[in-house]
């Protein structure tokens, strides 16, 4: 049932990136409806500091800046970063179009952390999102 949600909500055109792009680091926001924990930012920063960035973030362009989409944790190690002085180069960045509703950015969140190690906790929070998402988009 839920995966029907999803499934219907996914419109084609809201799925596929637009453009890959560098985007500077502060025209980038986190998404107010990002519902993960933000953690072992340290250890992700040593290993972009490392490595380099190796999956770009996921974002929609909302005026003059870019909402995440996926990515979070990856922006917060940029961020600290940066505030160390150790990061100064725009982000590599994957542009999708808008979402058409609250719904489907919220979805499109989930669907961009599917592959994400998660606790029980963690799942229960996501169920109950999808809960309200479902109920939300029934007729009547």
């Amino acid at each position: 049932m839920l995966m029907d949600l999803m499934n219907k909500q996914s419109l084609q055109k809201e799925t596929q990136p637009l453009e890959l792009k560098m985007i500077e680091l502060d025209q980038i926001i986190a998404n107010e409806y990002n519902l993960y924990p933000i953690n072992d930012i340290e250890q992700l920063a040593d290993d972009i500091k490392l490595h380099g960035l190796q999956k770009p973030l996921e974002v929609f362009q909302d005026g003059d800046i870019y909402k995440l989409l996926g990515g979070e944790r990856r922006l917060a190690a940029i961020q600290l970063l940066n505030c160390e002085n150790q990061w100064d180069q725009p982000i590599q960045c994957l542009v999708y179009p808008a979402p058409s509703t609250t719904n489907s950015e919220k979805l499109t969140i989930i669907r961009s952390n599917a592959q994400r190690e998660m606790s029980e906790s963690d799942y229960l929070v996501i169920d109950k999102e999808l809960e309200k998402i479902f109920e939300q988009t029934q007729p009547g």
